[in-house]
């Protein structure tokens, strides 16, 4: 049975911390990693202004969620307070595939499957059936390794449901769990 681990807990309770602690670990031991990893990013006064897509194969960093400014007319998904933008979204959904081998037209050795494949994160959006969720529905179905998922708390019980139907084998961590 094919096996995901979603880490799952409050807003800034280490979930993406000890997601890049899993994956520094995971590569020293021989592992590929691909996928994401959501990095905040802070304006001058130190106050979050969204967040990047990190991709964790080449490392490339792609704007995925901006705050919303007053007459923007910046394309995507609005998120709270923040928009999911339309751009970011599609390179992020590509790292993602490419990550999985699942990205057609691209050339065979960049199309390899990574052994683990991380995404940074899952939330209210996707559990509505936008943002990321296409591309989650389709490692549900395609992908064969080893599947990481953040999640919110409030998402867990939709998205542990979603995954289990979709034949995976689910380990839940809570970030508290185990510091580093």
């Amino acid at each position: 049975m094919r096996q995901c681990t979603i880490i799952t807990g409050p807003i800034h309770s280490g979930k993406t911390t000890w997601l890049k602690q899993m994956i520094e670990d995971s590569v020293e031991r021989g592992n590929t990693v691909g996928g994401i990893v959501a990095e905040a990013v802070y304006d001058e006064g130190g106050n979050k202004a969204g967040f990047d897509a990190l991709d964790i194969t080449s490392g490339r960093r792609e704007p995925l969620v901006r705050e919303e400014k007053e007459g923007s007319s910046v394309k995507g998904q609005r998120v709270g307070r923040f928009i999911l933008l339309e751009t970011g979204l599609h390179r992020a959904s590509s790292m993602v595939l490419r990550g999985a081998g699942l990205m057609s037209g691209v050339p065979e050795e960049e199309s390899k499957p990574s052994d683990i494949l991380c995404l940074d994160e899952v939330g209210p959006l996707e559990m509505a059936g936008k943002g990321f969720y296409p591309v989650l529905l389709r490692l549900l179905g395609e992908y064969e390794g080893r599947l990481i998922l953040i999640a919110r708390e409030g998402v867990y019980e939709r998205l542990f449901r979603l995954v289990v139907g979709a034949g995976w084998e689910v380990e839940k961590v809570v970030p508290q769990e185990f510091p580093f």
